[in-house]
């Protein structure tokens, strides 16, 4: 049939992610690119999935539990032994180094979060020689106005970036993941544990970027930084979720489908 040629010939993208929320997020967004998606949590995983199948490219984070994204590339390219398939590091870590780091453990390019659907387009048809042709409807806008200088005060940022398209499965699993994720950051600050409030606000940190709330990804940034003040952050970062969640509930407030559609449609 039609529709079973043209998902013979889509691309087959693996995507190594553990956050959930970035996972609905990246499915979203190379499902609308044309691309079939598969999703492994860790390395572990992804390795699983390349004995059984092929794919036009990965998509590699490269902190993750059970194996990062390092160890799992040396595993492809060593152990099972594919030279070929594409694999392009997804960080949050735009620092010097970080680049290099993912080269060496064999790698072919490196995407740094949070990631735009112009970013993944752009490498996804670098590396796949049949990837999709872009689709004229997505669109290309950059977050800030033509000619408008770079934000670098977080207050000068809006709570929840209005060109990022936020899906309502997306809206609800951020809500429903985020309050203990806060939690466990404050109980880790709390104990002084340095390692854990590195780790939970670097995974913060990625899905507040996905879902475009950047004043919350900022402090989460500045919490791996372990600042003096960051009893201090956690308070702010505490008062920036409650206006992130009171602008999700009123779009999905405003999303709901009205009673009567939900009870069958109205009679007449």
């Amino acid at each position: 049939t039609p529709m079973s040629e043209m998902l013979r010939f889509r691309p087959r993208v693996l995507l190594v992610e553990d956050n959930e929320i970035n996972q609905e997020v990246m499915v979203e967004l190379l499902s609308q690119l044309g691309y079939l998606v598969e999703v492994a949590a860790d390395g572990a995983q992804a390795l699983d999935s390349l004995r059984l199948k092929s794919f036009s490219a990965i998509l590699m984070d490269c902190q993750m539990p059970v194996m990062d994204g390092y160890a799992a590339t040396r595993e492809i390219r060593n152990t099972l032994g594919n030279t070929q398939v594409p694999i392009i590091a997804v960080t949050a870590h735009a620092i010097v180094g970080e680049r290099e780091k993912a080269l060496s453990a064999g790698m072919d390019d490196y995407l740094t979060k949070p990631v735009t659907r112009v970013s993944v387009r752009n490498i996804l048809e670098k590396w796949i020689r049949s990837a999709p042709p872009s689709h004229p409807r997505i669109s290309t806008a950059s977050s800030d106005p033509k000619g408008a200088p770079a934000r670098t005060v977080e207050d000068e940022r809006p709570a929840l970036d209005p060109s990022v398209v936020r899906s309502v499965k997306v809206m609800q699993l951020f809500l429903k993941h985020v309050p203990p994720q806060l939690t466990g950051i404050e109980e880790a600050v709390k104990l002084s544990d340095e390692q854990l409030v590195k780790e939970r606000a670097h995974k913060l940190k990625g899905g507040s970027h996905a879902v475009g709330a950047l004043r919350m990804a900022l402090l989460c940034e500045r919490l791996e930084c372990l600042p003096d003040d960051s009893f201090k952050l956690v308070e702010h970062l505490l008062a920036e979720y409650a206006e992130v969640e009171a602008q999700m509930r009123a779009a999905l407030e405003q999303r709901a489908p009205a009673p009567e559609l939900m009870s069958g449609g109205v009679q007449v």
